[in-house]
C-alpha cells in the first residue's frame, strides 16, 4: 500500500515534469487535521489548547535560547497542563553530550547493510537510549542531504544517495525510534546538499526532481508518522527554507498530510517574524542566535499576532501539532526528566547509563555495512598468515583519546563518524589494530605496523610482511567546523 501510495506521488510529479516549485503562498491554511493514528493525540492537544494563555502558547513554540536550558534545544514549561520544558537533542547516530550511551555507526553504515530489521533496531535503541536520559525529541534521522555532492559535508550523516533506500532507511528508524516513547525528527528539509555556503545558496529544483529524489525520503518519513521535521538552512529556488510555503505547507503538510510540527534548524530562521509563521514553521530554535540575540519569535511573534501578521489560528496550529506530537509519543505520562546538561565542565554527567546491550546492534551493523569492492586472486578472507603489516593511522584509535576532538573535529586516528552537530561521545572505539591483534596472536601472525601517514615507513612495513592491509579515510562535516585547514569538504 505504502509503495503505491508513491507510486501516485511519483505520477503526479511526472505530470509537472521540469517545471519550478513554486514559492507561491498557499490558499489552504495547511492546519492539522489528526487523520489516523494522529486522532485520539489530537483531540487531547485541543483539549489543552484551551487552557493555555497566548503567553503560554508562544512559550511553547519558541525556544528559551541558546544555551539557556539543559538540551541543546529547550521550550518553556507550562504548569496549567503539565506540559515540561520540552528537551531536543542531536544526534541522529545517538544522544550528544551525554555519558553512558552508545555511540551506533552513522547512517551511510546503516545503508549499506540493506537490512531493515537492523534500521529499525538501531533506531529502537537510539529511541531506547534517549528517553532514558529525558530526550524528548531526538534530532534524527537525516533524509537530507541526500548526497547530490559527493564533498558535500555531511552525506555520512544520511542512508544512501538512492531516494528509494534512504526513504527506507528513514521510515524504519522513525518506526524504531518512536516505538521507544522518543519523538524523531526528520531532517534537513530540504536541498541541503553542501555545507559551503549553506545559509546562502539556494538549491534551485525543478518539480520533477524535487519529488522523484529529494521529497522522497521526507514523504517516507510522513507515512511513518514522525512527529517533527527540521527546515533547513539554505534556500529552496530563492526563498528561505524555513520561510518557504510551498515546501512547508503546500507539500509538506498538504501533499503529503504531515500531522507534526516543523522546527527550524538551530537559527536557520533567517529573517523574519510573521514571514515563517505563515510558511508553516511550528517552532523556532533555539529561540535566539548562537549570541542569545535576534530573538524573532517570543515578544515579537506575540506583537505580530496581535497586529494581524500572524493570525491567531495559525499560532493554535503551532501548538496544537507541537501537542500532539507529545500525546502521540505518550510523553504525557512517566517520561524520565533531563538530570544532565549539554554545556560547561560537567557536560553529560548525570545521565543514567542507558546503553544496555546495544552495543550487538552497534557491532552488527558496522560488521554488515562493510562494502567489499573486489577481491582479486581470492585473497580474503585471509588465512592465517605468517606475517601481516596494518598500514596507516586509520589502523589505531586517536592516541590522545577516541574523544580527544571536540565534535570529533579532527581525523586523527580511526575514522568512525564525521564531525559536527551529527556526532557522540564514544564510550568505548575499537579500531582495526584492536581487533586483529588478539586473532594474530591466535594464528601465530607476526604483526608489523606502520601507523602514520608516512608513505616511506609504509613502504618499508609492507616489505617486511606477507600481506599487507591499508587504512585510509576521507573525512567530512558539518561547516561550523575547520579540521585540518579545511571547513566543510573531505580530506
Amino acid at each position: 500500500m505504502a509503495r503505491s501510495v508513491l507510486a501516485g506521488l511519483l505520477l503526479a510529479a511526472l505530470a509537472l515534469a521540469h517545471q519550478p516549485v513554486s514559492n507561491s503562498t498557499s490558499s489552504s491554511t495547511g492546519s492539522g487535521t489528526g487523520l489516523g493514528e494522529w486522532g485520539p493525540a489530537y483531540a487531547k492537544a485541543r483539549a489543552a489548547l484551551a487552557k493555555l494563555s497566548k503567553n503560554d502558547k508562544v512559550g511553547i513554540v519558541t525556544g528559551v535560547g541558546w544555551e539557556d536550558g539543559p538540551c541543546v534545544g529547550n521550550t518553556k514549561a507550562v504548569s496549567s497542563i503539565a506540559y515540561p520544558s520540552l528537551c531536543a537533542q542531536d544526534s541522529p547516530l545517538g544522544v550528544r553530550y551525554v555519558e553512558g550511551v552508545t555511540a551506533f555507526p552513522a547512517g551511510i553504515q546503516v545503508g549499506s547493510t540493506w537490512d531493515t530489521s537492523l534500521m529499525y533496531a538501531r533506531g529502537n535503541a537510539i529511541g531506547m537510549e534517549a528517553k532514558g536520559v529525558g530526550v524528548n525529541v531526538q534530532l534524527g534521522p537525516v533524509g537530507g542531504p541526500l548526497g547530490k555532492i559527493p564533498e558535500a559535508g555531511r552525506n555520512w550523516e544520511g542512508f544512501s544517495n538512492d531516494p528509494y533506500l534512504s526513504g527506507i532507511a528513514m521510515s524504519e528508524t522513525i518506526q524504531g525510534m518512536q516505538a521507544a516513547g522518543v519523538q524523531a525528527c526528520a531532517k534537513h528539509f530540504v536541498g541541503n546538499e553542501q555545507e559551503l555556503n549553506r545559509q546562502g545558496m539556494s538549491a534551485n529544483i525543478d518539480d520533477r526532481t524535487f519529488h522523484e529524489l529529494y521529497l522522497w525520503p521526507f514523504a517516507d518519513a510522513v507515512r511513518a508518522n514522525v512527529a517533527s521535521v527540521m527546515c533547513s538552512y539554505n534556500r529552496v529556488n530563492s526563498s528561505w527554507a524555513c520561510e518557504n510555503p510551498h515546501t512547508l505547507t503546500s507539500v509538506l503538510k498538504e501533499e503529503l498530510g504531515f500531522q507534526g510540527y516543523v522546527m527550524s534548524d538551530w537559527n536557520a530562521q533567517q529573517k523574519t517574524t510573521d514571514g515563517a509563521a505563515n510558511a508553516g514553521m511550528d517552532m523556532s530554535m533555539p529561540g535566539t542566535d548562537f549570541s542569545g540575540g535576534n530573538i524573532l519569535w517570543g515578544q515579537n511573534l506575540l506583537n505580530a499576532i496581535r497586529s494581524g501578521a500572524v493570525a491567531q489560528s495559525r499560532l493554535d496550529d503551532m501548538v496544537t501539532r507541537i501537542l500532539a506530537a507529545w500525546y502521540l509519543l505518550g510523553q504525557d505520562s512517566g517520561y524520565p526528566p533531563v538530570t544532565w546538561t549539554s554545556w560547561g565542565d560537567n557536560s553529560g554527567s548525570g545521565a543514567p547509563n542507558v546503553s544496555g546491550t546495544h552495543s550487538t546492534v552497534a557491532r552488527e551493523i558496522a560488521r554488515d555495512g562493510i562494502v567489499l569492492l573486489m577481491n582479486n586472486n581470492q585473497t580474503l578472507p585471509l588465512n592465517k598468515p605468517k606475517s601481516l603489516a596494518l598500514i596507516g593511522q586509520d589502523a589505531i584509535v586517536n592516541p590522545s583519546g577516541p574523544n580527544a576532538c571536540g565534535d570529533r573535529g579532527c581525523n586523527t586516528g580511526h575514522l568512525a563518524m564525521g564531525w559536527g552537530s551529527g556526532t557522540d561521545q564514544f564510550p568505548y572505539l575499537v579500531a582495526p589494530y584492536d581487533a586483529i591483534k588478539p586473532q594474530a596472536a591466535s594464528d601465530g601472525t607476526t604483526i608489523v605496523t606502520s601507523i602514520t601517514d608516512d608513505t616511506t615507513a609504509a613502504a618499508s612495513a609492507a616489505a617486511q610482511a606477507e600481506t599487507a592491509i591499508v587504512f585510509i579515510t576521507a573525512d567530512s562535516g558539518e561547516g561550523y567546523i575547520t579540521v585540518h585547514n579545511r571547513s566543510s569538504p573531505q580530506r
